[in-house]
């Protein structure tokens, strides 16, 4: 094997042979031998991020807008329930999530 020309395999595990060789020589390498430079990714933005904010909730929803939540200690939400419902809110706790029927 001369000086430009040189193999590469992966080390075989035990007892296996190599998969794949790869030989590079001076006839197959490419004409450029410099090092490929990196490019800066393209700004999409100039804006700072910003979180998400939903709408507020305005009085005038208080009527057809139902409050789901669930997932706490069940007198906790039957205390949410209650707040919500003496301020004028509809609210409904989901059930607790189990093993389906079957």
């Amino acid at each position: 094997m001369s000086d430009d020309e040189r193999e590469f395999a992966a080390p075989p595990a035990a007892g296996c042979k190599p998969t794949r060789i790869i030989r590079i020589s001076a006839e197959n390498a490419p004409a450029n031998r410099s090092r490929p430079t990196m490019t800066a990714m393209p700004v999409l933005s100039s804006q700072p991020y910003r979180a998400y904010r939903p709408k507020p909730f305005t009085p005038a929803e208080r009527g057809h807008v139902t409050v789901l939540f669930g997932g706490l200690n069940w007198r906790a939400e039957r205390l949410l329930q209650g707040v919500l419902e003496n301020m004028g809110h509809s609210a409904h706790i989901l059930p607790t999530a189990g093993r389906p029927y079957g």
